[in-house]
């Protein structure tokens, strides 16, 4: 008769998953100390706001360096009044480290011009920075540039674009016609852009169907670079001249306006400044007609180059 041989238990797995019946939330970060402890433990003569008032006088570098002194200095240096603009310009390689960098200092204005940031950096990062009203993209790329339709950011002021790749009309109607929403109300959809003030597009691939959108959505538009945009025409800014609140226009460079475009500026509302340099067809004279004949005080600062006084 054989024996019955006994099969070996399987080892047990892990214990099932226990999730939390309640939200799990860090705890508040607790306010920086207001003095510094010296060794002996008493505080020095010089609080936080005289240190902070110090603070101000030292270039971003020194202060990364004042960073590793000490941890109160840590964090008194983190303080976004003092980063409130954050250059990134001449840096190529923007990493994950600087990425946190930006987002533990919260600027205000954010240069990436000419770097390598990508969508999902762009995309992860704006997401972050609810203080962020000046943004610049130059040199960027469409698909980077594409992220500004997916993240709000709804009180952005400032935002630059130029000398990008792909920036064409289809992509600019993708960043600023409002997005249809059934829950809203009938008037209710807003342009993304609804607040933005300055735009530049300088040497991007736009026509005047990108400035009868702007002129249509961007109601608090005042300054637009469209300068050394090949496909912009006299009829494009005849088609914009009666609505337009545009009072810094550049457009230098741009081949196909002439002197019938002055006319139509003779139109839009008190200038600041109107750049018609290298513009071949357009001719000294008739800029000299057109500061003539407006009603707000306006002078030739240089060739084609016209400001307020």
């Amino acid at each position: 008769m054989r024996r019955a041989v006994a099969v070996p238990k399987p080892p047990p797995g892990p214990p099932p998953e226990v999730r939390p019946k309640r939200v799990v939330r860090p705890c508040p970060v607790s306010p920086p100390p207001q003095s510094f402890s010296l060794e002996n433990g008493q505080s020095h003569v010089v609080d936080r706001q005289l240190w902070l008032l110090v603070f101000s006088f030292l270039s971003q570098a020194d202060l990364c360096t004042c960073m590793r002194v000490c941890r109160t200095w840590n964090r008194w240096c983190m303080d976004c009044r003092l980063w409130s603009v954050i250059d990134l310009s001449e840096k190529r390689v923007v990493t994950p480290a600087a990425l946190q960098g930006i987002v533990r200092r919260q600027p205000t204005t954010l240069n990436l011009s000419w770097t390598n940031v990508t969508f999902q950096q762009l995309k992860w990062l704006l997401a972050r920075l609810p203080r962020i009203r000046e943004l610049y993209l130059s040199g960027t790329t469409e698909a980077t540039a594409y992220v500004l339709s997916s993240v709000v950011c709804p009180r952005l002021k400032v935002l630059g674009l130029s000398w990008s790749v792909g920036i064409t009309d289809a992509l600019l109607k993708e960043l600023v016609v409002p997005v249809s929403d059934s829950r809203a109300c009938p008037g209710e959809s807003k342009s993304p852009f609804l607040t933005l003030s300055t735009l530049f597009l300088s040497g991007c691939d736009v026509t005047g169907a990108t400035l009868r959108l702007l002129v249509q959505h961007c109601s608090e538009l005042r300054k637009l670079d469209l300068s050394f945009c090949p496909g912009l025409t006299d009829q494009d800014i005849e088609s914009v001249c009666s609505q337009a609140l545009i009072n810094e226009f550049l457009l230098s460079g741009c081949p196909q306006l002439s002197d019938k475009s002055l006319s139509f500026l003779k139109l839009f509302p008190p200038i600041c400044r109107l750049d018609l340099r290298f513009c071949n067809s357009v001719t000294s004279g008739a800029v000299q007609e057109f500061v003539k004949n407006r009603k707000d005080l306006l002078k030739i600062v240089e060739d084609k180059l016209i400001v307020s006084l």
